[in-house]
């Protein structure tokens, strides 16, 4: 007689392990986690090994930055796990809110996680329970290791035994005795940003001559940023001084960085190193910055423009910005005027044109305006026409109220259904 012998529902499980750092004996944790989990797995009748995913190196209090994690859920979702098997809750996620939101979602598509070192099954009644006191002790946990580790920079800045930072600083590297160092070539270019700044170029300006003349950025790349020129030219560091803590990270889970505005303190060091540009031409540049923010607003390109002319003027030929400047005659007074950019800036491709008083070119502008004046009706029965073309809705109009009918339409029948 044949006896039926019952079958063994067999589960897919899989294993999750993590380090928090990449020194010797924790890669030897490491390697020790990955085999006893695949031998643990492999050792059960009823268990299908699948994988043990692994985040290697990486501590992170959200699960939004460990790939082997993500591919790990994924994995699950689309029913390739039964079972996860992990050490413990700090192991699978340091905050609350993932680890809880993970483990609903992993509900849903039924699947299980066992942490080892708690005894939790999520499917057991009691799990969730004491997952969520678990979690809200390493929550706690990993906001503590926070504070103390902000304490820690805070108390370096006040005892100033702080670090500058200088990996993104053009001009500078590091010195044998931790300081920062002065790089002679890379300074000549922060010196140039700085003078051309001085005479009354715009950030343009300066940016179309350093890729014209084929001078690279900080990392080697031949396009410049109207932004990097800026900050470079508000880098207090270009004077030999330093502010710390200038951004600092509010949230502990999500470690994203904001810029400090008065919420915690910050530190300022006068001569803490070699400035590359003296204190006084670090204030003017600062002045002038602060004055082309207020006075004009900005122009077409979005940059702020120091004076009514500003990237308005062009020389026809060579198709380069009048850039401004002042002239001091033997009477000692000082006349403003406008020169071609080629011929102020660029020595080898010379500009034939002259300068041009700023009176001539306020007069012309009036001149200019004055025959718009003339002729005014017609300009705005143009402008008439392109704003009605532009702004005409009928068609838009129209097409709302055929998309509203039909939601009216589809809400009748959805009444009549329920």
């Amino acid at each position: 007689m044949n006896r039926v012998q019952p079958m063994i529902a067999r589960k897919n499980v899989a294993a999750y392990a993590r380090v928090s750092t990449d020194r010797d004996e924790q890669q030897s944790s490491y390697e020790t986690q990955v085999s006893y989990y695949e031998n643990m797995i492999r050792e059960r009748a009823d268990w299908n090994y699948v994988n043990v995913y692994t985040n290697e190196s990486i501590s992170s209090t959200s699960t939004a930055h460990r790939e082997g994690f993500r591919r790990m859920i994924d994995d699950a979702l689309h029913g390739k796990i039964d079972l996860i098997i992990t050490k413990s809750v700090s192991r699978f996620a340091r905050n609350t809110v993932d680890s809880l939101t993970t483990i609903r979602e992993l509900k849903e598509h039924h699947v299980e996680v066992f942490f080892e070192k708690e005894n939790i099954w999520t499917f057991d009644g009691k799990g969730e329970q004491l997952l969520t006191i678990m979690s809200s002790l390493v929550h706690e946990e990993s906001r503590s290791i926070s504070e103390n580790v902000k304490w820690g920079v805070r108390k370096k800045y006040e005892e100033e035994t702080y670090r500058i930072p200088y990996g993104n600083l053009m001009g500078y590297t590091r010195a044998k005795d931790g300081g920062l160092k002065i790089v002679e070539e890379e300074a000549k270019i922060v010196r140039l940003i700085f003078r051309m700044f001085l005479n009354g170029s715009t950030y343009t300006d300066i940016k179309n001559h350093l890729e014209s003349q084929g001078i690279k950025t900080k990392f080697g790349r031949d396009k410049w940023d109207r932004s990097v020129i800026k900050q470079m030219l508000m880098n207090e560091k270009y004077k030999g001084d330093l502010i710390l803590q200038k951004i600092y990270t509010p949230d502990f889970i999500t470690k994203k960085q904001v810029k400090n505005k008065g919420a915690i303190p910050s530190y300022y060091v006068t001569n803490s190193h070699q400035g590359i540009i003296s204190a006084e031409d670090f204030d003017r540049v600062q002045k002038m910055i602060a004055d082309r923010k207020y006075r004009y607003g900005k122009d077409r390109l979005g940059c702020h423009t120091p004076f009514p002319f500003s990237h308005r003027v062009q020389r026809a030929t060579c198709k380069s910005w009048y850039t401004r400047g002042v002239a001091t005659r033997y009477t000692k007074k000082k006349v403003p005027g406008w020169i071609c950019w080629k011929n102020k800036y660029d020595s080898d491709q010379r500009c034939p044109s002259h300068r041009v008083p700023e009176a001539v070119l306020e007069q012309e502008f009036v001149n200019a305006l004055n025959e718009l004046l003339e002729d005014k009706q017609t300009i705005l029965e143009e402008w008439s026409e392109k704003f009605d073309a532009t702004y005409n809705t009928e068609k838009l109009q129209a097409k709302a109220d055929r998309i509203q009918e039909r939601m009216e339409k589809i809400a009748e029948k959805a009444e009549k259904l329920i």
